[in-house]
């Protein structure tokens, strides 16, 4: 307002034409406004000072702080073979909350806490599971190893997949190859299931938390025309869930362990 005036006063001023000042009024008037725009401004900033914002360091982590995320070791033993491991990518779906909601935070893998704190070892061979680490840990020489990882939680994380027939039919119709056809069909449920255990080395407590999806998958076909089927998600569905699950954990805001979820 006050450069429009300012230019139209650099004007000549024409016949009949009263030239137009800024009074003390007006100059009050402008400071008082630009003063409540900033007033506004500074309440809205200062209003979100108190709330984290997504990518910032957690409280309950100090920056040169990290955390290690091994698999916890499981022995499946099933004479059907139906009970195996989730073939998913542990420390991904173990840290994907985290790395989501504060990046900055130093996730270390299995494979490179072996390599520190046992290098003599091969990865296979390493005493990695929650019982060793409380044995080792009051191990001087562990200990100076692990001291570039500064490490704050040990994140544990267990999968498993049960897999059911519920039927299987198959049966072919022809005297022999290629003029057979043959038809199958099969249906199968699936319980993907997983478990978290934190442990806070520098606090000397744990917390857990555990979770299952379940869902069906099926599959038809009519040889050699076409084969079609569904497998259900539910190890996606359990890799998510056991992300949120460890954010939640760390955070101290785990709810009680939800009843399955059924993978569509």
């Amino acid at each position: 307002m006050i450069v429009a005036i300012e230019s139209i006063n650099h004007l000549k001023p024409s016949r009949g034409y009263k030239r137009l000042m800024p009074t003390p009024r007006t100059h009050r008037a402008q400071r008082g406004l630009v003063g409540a725009i900033l007033l506004a401004i500074g309440g809205v900033l200062g209003g979100r000072t108190d709330a984290r914002e997504p990518g910032s360091l957690p409280s309950w982590i100090a920056p040169d702080e990290s955390i290690v995320v091994l698999e916890s070791p499981q022995f499946h033993f099933d004479w059907e073979h139906r009970r195996m491991p989730l073939k998913i990518d542990l420390f991904h779906c173990a840290t994907q909350g985290v790395h989501t909601r504060y990046p900055s935070v130093r996730l270390v893998s299995e494979a490179e806490f072996i390599r520190q704190a046992f290098p003599d070892l091969e990865p296979g061979l390493a005493p990695v599971s929650p019982d060793s680490i409380k044995l080792l840990r009051d191990s001087e020489t562990l200990r100076q190893r692990i001291v570039p990882l500064n490490v704050r939680y040990l994140v544990y994380g267990g999968t498993e997949n049960d897999v059911e027939t519920v039927h299987e039919d198959f049966g072919c119709i022809g005297a022999a190859a290629p003029a057979a056809v043959c038809i199958g069909r099969g249906e199968w449920r699936k319980r993907s299931s997983y478990n978290a255990i934190v442990i806070d080395l520098k606090q000397d407590r744990q917390s857990r938390n555990a979770g299952v999806a379940k869902g069906k998958s099926w599959l038809a076909t009519l040889l050699p025309l076409f084969v079609v089927g569904w497998r259900s998600p539910t190890e996606s569905h359990a890799c998510d869930a056991l992300g949120r699950d460890v954010l939640a954990l760390l955070e101290g805001t785990v709810p009680p362990a939800p009843e399955a979820a059924e993978a569509r």
